[in-house]
């Protein structure tokens, strides 16, 4: 009989403490044991160390003075986590209570070097609930959400912990480096997050950071002679998808950051090489899923 291994579940929060109790609460509830839950608590003001203190003395609480960011809040829990595998959980998501167990069942079944399991993610749009993804069996993807997944602690073992983006693009460091070495991410849409975006949260800032790290990301780990017309393309795109939203202003300034880090090339240690960079793009081909609009 295979012994349940020990689940660490991270939760990184910030001033979000009626959204993050629900978040606690749907971990609290889960039937699968044993599991632990390290809460990351970003300089939180409005009571949300009180409660926890109070309410939940089981919870293993990790106060930082100042807010991190959702990388480097998550890569303080990594650090203090006791589990092989980690659950990490956005402070406005929840879960139903078989979370744990159908995500530790299913990487039972998968491939030694399947790394990463993630959920459907059920996102609340304009009233309505909508499917994040499209597909309907376990897939093999190319990315993943780093706040509805559970992940081998030896990921960050093996490749270091996530980069401080602040926010954003900090799984697609990580998926690029897995992906490249073989490892397997895969989605399991019977297993299923809840998302309704907080209503703390800058959208347009958040929109800006997304367009900064992956230019980021594109000067970190591509080829020398794909980094140019790759930022070029990107911001073409990014500057339409601004104009789409409305955020414009923010498309500007997060592409003018995105140039202004190409005097800053660093970790070229990461870099990959051409071949690797074109077996990176054909298994992102392969692999793709369709989001649900």
């Amino acid at each position: 009989m295979e012994i349940n291994p020990l689940v660490s579940v991270i939760i990184v929060t910030f001033n979000r403490i009626q959204e993050f109790k629900r978040a606690l609460m749907s971990v609290l509830g889960q039937d699968y044991y044993p599991y632990e839950i390290l809460v990351v608590d970003n300089g939180s003001t409005d009571g949300t160390g009180k409660m926890i203190r109070d309410q939940f003395p089981q919870v293993i609480y990790l106060f930082s003075p100042s807010n991190l960011g959702c990388p480097e809040g998550r890569n303080l829990g990594i650090r203090k986590a006791r589990g092989d595998w980690l659950f990490f959980l956005d402070d406005d998501a929840w879960c139903e209570q078989d979370l744990l167990g159908k995500a530790v069942t299913r990487i039972q079944q998968c491939d030694p070097m399947t790394m990463v399991v993630m959920p459907q993610i059920q996102e609340w749009v304009n009233g309505h609930w909508v499917m994040r993804f499209s597909a309907r069996k376990v897939v093999n993807i190319a990315s993943f959400s780093g706040g509805v997944s559970l992940i081998h602690k030896n990921v960050f073992n093996k490749f270091g912990p996530y980069p401080n983006t602040h926010y954003g693009a900090e799984e697609k460091y990580m998926a690029v480096q897995l992906l490249s070495n073989h490892y397997q991410i895969i989605l399991d849409p019977s297993i299923v997050v809840y998302h309704k975006p907080s209503i703390h949260r800058s959208p347009m800032f958040l929109f800006q950071l997304k367009i900064q790290n992956d230019f980021l990301w594109t000067i970190h780990f591509s080829p020398l002679w794909v980094v140019l017309p790759s930022l070029l393309i990107k911001t073409v795109q990014w500057l339409k998808s601004g104009i789409k939203k409305g955020y414009y202003w923010n498309s500007i300034k997060g592409t003018i950051s995105g140039w202004i880090s190409i005097y800053k090339i660093i970790r070229k240690n990461n870099r990959l090489t051409t071949q690797q960079y074109f077996s990176y793009i054909k298994i992102r081909k392969k692999v793709k899923i369709h989001y649900t609009d």
